[in-house]
């Protein structure tokens, strides 16, 4: 049975490739995530910026799969969705 694993914007910046942690389970971002992701592309924190960068080149990455509104698959074996709506 996967489990579904709803990520926040705190546990990106502190860990970028927390969305490879989670075996082969649904991975679920909401979209206020990557509007906040975005804000923090200038953030005085060199670290803080870098690990912003590495998520959107990931996700642009995931693009290239498919709509991540509709769920695109991740290499170890799980799933990566975009929620718009925050449900």
């Amino acid at each position: 049975m996967k489990k579904i694993y709803v990520l926040d914007t705190s546990v990106l910046l502190q860990s970028p490739n927390a969305v490879l942690g989670f075996q082969d389970n649904l991975i679920v971002l909401p979209g206020c995530v990557l509007e906040e992701l975005d804000n923090m592309k200038k953030a005085a924190d060199y670290e803080i910026r870098a690990n912003t960068r590495w998520v959107a080149r990931f996700l642009d990455q995931l693009r290239s799969q498919g709509e991540l509104n509709q769920g695109v698959a991740l290499p170890n074996g799980g799933e990566l969705r975009v929620e718009m709506n925050c449900i």
